[in-house]
């Protein structure tokens, strides 16, 4: 558990599955308390943990896609404030050809 805490410290930005060969509801509750995304127990399916991963990684990506997003709002919004020039439909005609290439 303290690897957990330790590792959620150290990068925030990951995803923790946690194994044990030593299950019980207080052990899963305590893991997922530390932030851990999920929890294998051992002896583990090959699959089961490649699917976890996986998910565990799509996550990470949703993240960092819906950070990019909010920046790019927060620059549009600022673009078409009031008195932001010309520069506004430029700009967003230029991010919107960013998306359809």
């Amino acid at each position: 558990m303290s690897c957990c805490r330790e590792a959620r410290e150290l990068f925030p930005d990951i995803e923790v599955v946690l194994m044990t060969a030593f299950a019980n509801v207080d052990t899963a509750r305590e893991a997922f308390l530390l932030g851990a995304y999920d929890f294998v127990q051992k002896p583990f399916d090959n699959e089961v943990l490649k699917e976890t991963v996986a998910r565990a990684l799509q996550k990470v990506s949703l993240v960092k896609e819906k950070e990019a997003l909010l920046e790019e709002n927060k620059v549009l919004i600022q673009d078409s404030a009031p008195g932001a020039g010309s520069t506004t439909s430029s700009g967003v005609h230029r991010r919107c050809r960013r998306f359809t290439k």
